[in-house]
């Protein structure tokens, strides 16, 4: 029986035997720290149609059934059930290690001012314009929120969906089914060591947006040397930077925004933005590259980047001779590069109020 037949009479997916209803597809995951498995008894009293397990669980019934893997299992029966919604939406996944957030919301104003509705889903919220769909969930999230979120944003209107794609969401096929439009790719560095162990594991398990799924065209950071490597690994490859496709030259900016000066296909443009710090030059860039792909003008480019609001990214508040920067920056190269920048636009003083979960 394949996955089309098993949902022919089902109401519902999830990995999670509390919300099992009669007639839902369950789908057992060994997570993190649990083990859906050790569940599958009280899935089947509670209702389950079918029951997909990737090993042995010593019980008898006809609705268990075995596959190779649950976790691609459920990303694929995800899909099917939302009706393919990657499909019918242009989808821009976005990894890496810093920037993410800021990049996606550059791309989503860039795309938003040529007239395309435009979704978001990342750290921050999963958003269409003004409407929220949630608040600080995963920055990736599980296969069925994946998939219902970019359905409902199509039945809502949305023509593209920008997303972060974390690493975590990668290894566990979060998105597994899902045909992008453009992937990029901002930078690698320390994070995430907890659950990748090694630097070369986490850099493979970003490198398989590039190897393993359906796209058009690839936008690699080319001055990042993990960037360099996946250039060698990925297809239709278009890099931006100081030695990229779309060349970096001039870069300035203060507490009133940044210009930026670039060169692509032998043409130099000039852009201004309300974003500030040394890093924007990189998150701006493949925003830039991204429209140009797109087939945009610059002037369109220009207006989508010339403002664009990050909650927690940079933000800035003035006060009575003094200025209030918040930012999300957490790991060791974001902090770095956060204390540098405010460094050098900090006339004074420079205070640091630093917080560390765990």
């Amino acid at each position: 029986m394949n996955l089309k037949e098993l949902l022919s009479e089902s109401k519902g997916i999830t990995s999670n035997s509390k919300e099992v209803k009669p007639g839902y597809i369950f789908v057992a995951i060994k997570g993190t720290q649990a083990d859906g498995h050790h569940f599958v008894e009280e899935a089947l009293q509670r209702g389950a149609l079918w029951v997909l397990v990737e090993r042995d669980v010593d019980l008898s019934d006809p609705r268990i059934l075995k596959v190779k893997d649950t976790r691609r299992a459920l990303a694929e029966l995800a899909g099917l059930f939302y009706g393919k919604p990657s499909e019918e939406l242009r989808v821009i996944g976005i990894t890496g290690t810093n920037g993410k957030t800021t990049s996606t919301h550059v791309v989503e104003s860039i795309l938003s001012r040529a007239g395309i509705k435009t979704g978001l889903m990342g750290t921050i919220y999963y958003r269409l314009g003004e409407r929220i769909y949630e608040y600080e969930g995963r920055t990736t999230p599980d296969p069925v929120k994946w998939h219902s979120t970019l359905r409902a944003m199509k039945e809502d209107g949305a023509q593209a969906v920008v997303c972060e794609v974390s690493s975590h969401a990668l290894d566990q096929k979060r998105v597994w089914g899902t045909r992008f439009y453009m992937v990029a790719f901002t930078n690698l560095s320390q994070d995430h060591l907890d659950y990748h162990h090694t630097m070369e594991n986490y850099f493979l398990a970003k490198a398989r947006l590039f190897t393993e799924y359906e796209y058009e065209h690839a936008l690699i950071n080319a001055d990042d040397p993990w960037g360099k490597r996946l250039t060698t690994m990925a297809k239709n490859v278009k890099t931006y930077g100081r030695d990229g496709d779309l060349k970096i030259l001039d870069f300035s900016t203060d507490f009133e925004g940044s210009r930026l000066r670039v060169e692509c296909e032998g043409r130099q443009y000039h852009f201004s933005s309300n974003l500030r710090g040394s890093f924007q030059a990189y998150n701006l860039s493949l925003g830039v590259l991204l429209g140009f792909l797109w087939g945009l003008s610059a002037e369109v480019i220009q207006e989508g980047i010339r403002e664009v609001y990050v909650p927690g990214r940079f933000e800035t508040y003035m006060g009575d001779g003094f200025v209030v920067v918040v930012d999300y920056a957490h790991t060791p190269d974001a902090l770095g590069k956060l204390l540098k920048t405010a460094r050098g636009l900090a006339k004074n003083r420079l205070i640091v109020v630093f917080g560390a979960g765990g």
